[in-house]
């Protein structure tokens, strides 16, 4: 038998009946924005895949984790053409942030950029956010250029949330990416988590996402 932990982090595949003296191979798929950590159960470590060698009723669990400060998509559903909808940039369990500076690229033939709506409350208080979307000094109209300003709070914030919410409405079918990209645009950009003393925060994870429309 097979599981996951947490529930929806993932999958874990080869579950089922072997002969006895049979080497199963179990694989385990993490689902984003949770990555593979261990095994545990009957099989320990974390080599992914792994096999078990089927002496007995055999139970593994697939365990998986967001690693701190984790920057990634809200998953959104598949999307109609001429629909208006919305996808939080979100993150994991920071700490001390003052700024967050960041690029999106998207398909301008998919999807239309419309606003972004103000920074969410992480720890205490709220924040509040600086938007700018080019063809101008970006040098595109598929790259959105993103400044969260926590800087009222003298020691940032810490915890889990959102970052902001992006506006999109939707022109023809197909399936645009939500990239995270540093160095485009003029002048280029950077993905960077800064404290209060101006350090950058490291290690950071930056997840893509996309958005079907049909």
């Amino acid at each position: 038998t097979t599981n996951v932990s947490p529930s929806g982090a993932g999958t874990i595949s080869s579950g089922g009946v072997y002969n006895c003296g049979a080497s199963a191979t179990v694989t385990a798929t993490a689902i984003s924005p949770y990555v593979f950590d261990h095994w545990s159960g009957d099989l320990s470590g974390s080599t992914n895949p792994d096999s078990i060698t089927m002496n007995a009723d055999k139970s593994v669990t697939a365990n998986f984790i967001i690693n701190p400060n984790t920057v990634y998509f809200q998953n959104v559903g598949n999307q109609t053409v001429g629909s208006n909808f919305s996808v939080q940039v979100m993150i994991y369990n920071t700490s001390e942030l003052f700024t967050a500076l960041y690029d999106i690229r998207f398909n301008s033939s998919i999807l239309s950029y419309q606003t972004t709506n103000s920074s969410s409350a992480i720890g205490v208080g709220t924040g509040f956010a600086v938007f700018e979307l080019d063809p101008g000094s970006l040098g595109d109209d598929g790259l959105l250029r993103i400044i969260v300003d926590y800087g009222a709070y003298d020691e940032g914030i810490s915890g889990s949330g959102y970052l902001c919410y992006i506006n999109f409405s939707t022109i023809s079918t197909g399936t645009s990416p939500l990239n995270f990209v540093s160095g485009q645009g003029n002048l280029p950009g950077k993905l960077q988590l800064v404290k209060p003393d101006e350090s950058v925060i490291s290690p950071v994870y930056w997840m893509n996402g996309s958005v079907t429309v049909q």
